[in-house]
């Protein structure tokens, strides 16, 4: 089953986990984690759909146990490449 994106970041999200694919990378948590910010990112008032540092916080504090896992992958694989 194909995971649908939809918030305005949607092309991007996708266009990065196809890079990671063809790479060979496994992104399975990459996409369930990426997945969560961007129904977060849907869910927000239309005024408040970009991606800033209060909303990325926002979201951060919903990922109870994924904390840990979204600085790691944060920091080893949204690289320039994002």
């Amino acid at each position: 089953m194909k995971t649908v994106f939809s918030s305005a970041l949607a092309p991007v999200i996708e266009r990065y986990l196809a890079i990671k694919q063809a790479l060979g990378r496994r992104y399975d948590l990459l996409r369930q984690i990426l997945l969560s910010l961007d129904q977060f990112l849907s869910g927000l008032s239309s005024r408040d759909h970009e991606l800033t540092a209060d909303t990325f916080f926002q979201w951060y504090r919903t990922m109870d146990g994924f904390g840990k896992a979204v600085w790691t992958l944060s920091a080893s694989s949204f690289g320039p490449t994002l």
